[in-house]
């Protein structure tokens, strides 16, 4: 059985997700939990904790559900990097179904919640670390590596990823995530061919 935290982190992540940080209250969360509205306050000091936690539980959620998918024990960089992505492409629906908590905070947190603005900027930077890494290990197997830095297409990944998740969204149609995922990987997966 949960505890109340979790009830409650799981509860907020849904709801965020769905309606917002800013328009998401505290009781309509422990409503929805159902726990009462004390326990809350025991498990956080305030709503932007809970904010913290929530982006905390998403980011670990995905994280381990991308490292049980099996791409990290491939030892050829080139098809790690394929089967990452891969896996991203053909889970979006299921990972992203309702966006992704980090992007749709980012776009709504302005300076009255430091603690959520620095924790989403510190979660981010882990994020891009990793993907600069599959991306860097591939470039440096190819024979004749192009001159483009791995951290600059890390950040492109970030940018199609979050921007696609927002225009899904905008548009209704969650087939674009997958298509423009696909597009990133042909571009970086040509670069193998290139002589």
């Amino acid at each position: 059985m949960a505890s109340s935290r979790d009830k409650l982190v799981h509860t907020a992540i849904d709801l965020i997700l769905t309606r917002g940080f800013n328009t998401t209250t505290v009781d309509e969360i422990c409503a929805r939990a159902e726990v009462a509205k004390g326990s809350f306050y025991y498990a956080f000091k305030s709503k932007e904790d809970l904010g913290v936690a929530a982006l905390e539980a998403f980011d670990t959620e995905h994280n381990t559900e991308f490292a049980n998918s099996g791409f990290l024990e491939e030892p050829d960089p080139k098809k790690r990097l394929n089967m990452f992505l891969n896996y991203l492409i053909d889970e979006a629906g299921t990972l992203f179904e309702k966006g992704c908590l980090l992007g749709n905070m980012s776009l709504e947190i302005s300076d009255e919640f430091p603690k959520i603005r620095k924790r989403l900027d510190e979660l981010f930077q882990q994020n891009l670390d990793s993907t600069e890494f599959l991306i860097g290990a591939y470039l440096e197997s190819l024979k004749n590596p192009p001159s483009l830095s791995p951290k600059i297409l890390a950040e492109k990944f970030a940018s199609v990823l979050e921007g696609s998740l927002v225009l899904a969204r905008a548009s209704g149609d969650w087939d674009y995530l997958p298509r423009m995922l696909s597009l990133y990987r042909d571009e970086l997966m040509v670069l193998s061919e290139t002589k």
